[in-house]
């Protein structure tokens, strides 16, 4: 009898076996989903990859799994390595190889469990949503019980995924809603003629940007009307290296043409004409900075490059509405 149960069971992994060799060593796996949250909201959730443990169903399995991330965390490049004791999570890494505002595609190598390409894309609906499409590309082991295995995981990863999108798109929408104390217009390209200018450049705290900006401003104006000449457009200041501590920036007023003189540290200077892509802010000018990083994103996203430091100008002064969001900063990267 024992050996009659053996028998069969030899032929059964000897008829399992040559069944794996003739299954694909390919899986592809893909799930679509209408989201309610934005394109931008969507995009920050994936592009920055420390988010992905907002969503991602996989990122949970293990609470005490062991994560190092690189140097870059967003856009190309970032990535991350993982370890855990759990056999559903093992160990491997992530890392985004391309990274577009329409799709970014990402490399999961699981070791000696294989490779896959995981890839979002962004597009439009007839209502004018956004539908992710999230896809996998998966490369089994050459054993045959992988390949047999790969199928029955096929259908667990849809649901998976079907999982993952609901989370994002949760997630995405909270991020979104937080974002109504101001609001953002599209990006444009705009081409910025020369700009005669007077600026001062200082160094100041985060926290002292206001009244410098204030003092300065007070300063320039002074001296516009010394030499006689005409202030053209709003107040602007350039950018020059931004840290919370330490900030390198020039409150600057444009000119109609040239002063014969200066003091208290201005001078005149002239801005190239650039290239540059514009966005207007509008919202309260401490909460520019959402404003900042989505124009950042934009710009890798596109494979842009920049060309010189941004600078922001201040259309509306703060002093002379009540509501927030009618105060508008106009904010242009200089690009190449």
């Amino acid at each position: 009898m024992i050996k009659k149960i053996a028998k069969w069971f030899l032929i059964s992994l000897i008829g399992i076996t040559l069944i794996g060799f003739f299954m694909p060593e390919k899986v592809m796996v893909e799930k679509s989903r209408e989201m309610k949250a934005d394109h931008e909201s969507l995009y920050e959730q994936i592009n920055d990859i420390k988010n992905w443990n907002n969503w991602m169903p996989w990122n949970k399995l293990d609470p005490n799994w062991i994560v190092k991330y690189d140097s870059i965390t967003e856009g190309k490049g970032a990535g991350y390595q993982w370890e855990s004791d759990n056999s559903e999570v093992g160990s491997g890494s992530a890392k985004i190889g391309i990274s577009t505002f329409d799709s970014i595609i990402a490399k999961l190598d699981f070791g000696s469990r294989g490779i896959a390409t995981c890839s979002f894309h962004f597009i439009k609906s007839e209502k004018g949503n956004t539908i992710l499409k999230w896809k996998m590309d998966a490369e089994m082991e050459l054993k045959p019980f992988a390949r047999i295995l790969g199928l029955f995981m096929k259908k667990t990863a849809q649901e998976t995924f079907e999982e993952g999108l609901i989370a994002l798109d949760s997630v995405a929408l909270a991020n979104a809603i937080n974002r109504t104390k101001y609001k953002i217009s599209e990006f444009e390209k705009v081409e910025i003629p020369k700009t005669l200018f007077i600026g001062k450049k200082i160094t100041c705290s985060e926290e002292e940007i206001e009244n410098q900006l204030g003092r300065i401003y007070g300063q320039i104006r002074a001296s516009i009307s010394k030499n006689k000449v005409e202030m053209k457009g709003h107040p602007f200041a350039i950018y020059y290296s931004y840290n919370p501590g330490k900030v390198i920036m020039e409150p600057a007023i444009e000119v109609s043409e040239a002063v014969k003189s200066v003091s208290n540290g201005l001078r005149q200077k002239n801005r190239m004409a650039t290239k540059a892509v514009k966005a207007s802010f509008f919202g309260a000018y401490e909460l520019t900075g959402a404003a900042h990083e989505s124009i950042r994103k934009y710009i890798i996203g596109n494979k842009l490059k920049l060309n010189g430091a941004p600078w922001e100008v201040y259309i509306t002064d703060p002093t002379t509405v009540k509501d927030p969001l009618d105060v508008q900063t106009d904010i242009y990267y200089p690009i190449k």
